[in-house]
């Protein structure tokens, strides 16, 4: 009989044989010089630093493309007022039906309390109760996680956005820190995410530069958990049936403010 340690090496060497490794050596660890390099890094964000409002348009086109392949919608809106009635259209539209009050939640982000929803949200019918877990909370800051995850649980909607967003692979890149938390991305059923244009990079090589950047200042938004989502949640786990929404929102939509 074959021990577990000998099946791990049998499959391991057949790995490093399709990487094209050398066989019977370890690749020793860190990332490739190419990538793992501090002047290609800069010189990467400085590129991306310098793209024109055409680049970045054409990004949100390329953007638009990949996302309709992953099961999202992109809506462009030409400034914080258009932004704003795009949220609030999308709340009506996929509330329509219900006869109760509707619960959401944001995060705290400038670009967010920019678009003003509270007003406009609690105006519709059904009213929609919009919730800034933590916001104004004086309590302690286990109360305030209790309070915020009590409020994300019965929210149809979540209303957040992104550090990044990558238009090749139409991948939305998210740090959770304080007023920022991951679960208000992931568990209310429908994802509103509100970007600004300058966010959106091309690719994951852009994406490994601006991280090895940020790590190098040390800023403090990068945290040590990050999500990277693509799409809607879905599954085949069950009788390889696809059902969407089992891990996470069944719909995201991307409002990008150009």
């Amino acid at each position: 009989m074959t021990s577990i340690s000998t099946s791990r090496e049998i499959f391991l060497e057949r790995v490093r044989s399709a990487l094209a490794h050398v066989p019977g050596t370890r690749r020793r660890g860190g990332c490739p010089s190419t990538h793992g390099n501090r002047e290609w890094a800069t010189a990467t964000r400085g590129d991306v630093l310098r793209r024109t409002r055409e680049d970045r348009l054409a990004l949100l086109d390329l953007l638009i493309e990949r996302a309709r392949i992953t099961g999202m919608t992109v809506i462009p809106c030409p400034g914080v007022n258009a932004a704003t009635r795009a949220v609030v259209a999308l709340v009506q539209q996929k509330s329509r039906g219900r006869d109760n009050l509707v619960e959401a939640v944001a995060w705290r982000h400038p670009l967010i309390d920019r678009l003003v929803l509270e007003p406009e949200l609690s105006a519709l019918a059904p009213p929609v109760r919009l919730n800034r877990a933590g916001l104004n909370s004086r309590s302690s800051l286990e109360s305030a996680r209790l309070q915020s995850r009590q409020q994300v649980a019965v929210a149809l909607f979540g209303i957040t956005s992104a550090e990044w967003c990558v238009a090749d692979t139409a991948t939305l890149v998210s740090c959770t820190h304080a007023g920022r938390d991951r679960w208000m991305s992931v568990v209310p059923p429908v994802n509103i995410v509100v970007l600004p244009l300058d966010v959106l990079i091309a690719d994951l090589k852009e994406l490994y530069a601006l991280l090895l950047c940020k790590a190098e200042v040390s800023e403090p938004n990068l945290t040590n958990y990050m999500s990277l989502i693509s799409g809607p949640s879905t599954t085949r786990d069950i009788e390889s049936m696809p059902v969407t929404g089992a891990h996470g929102p069944r719909e995201v939509h991307i409002l990008v403010v150009i």
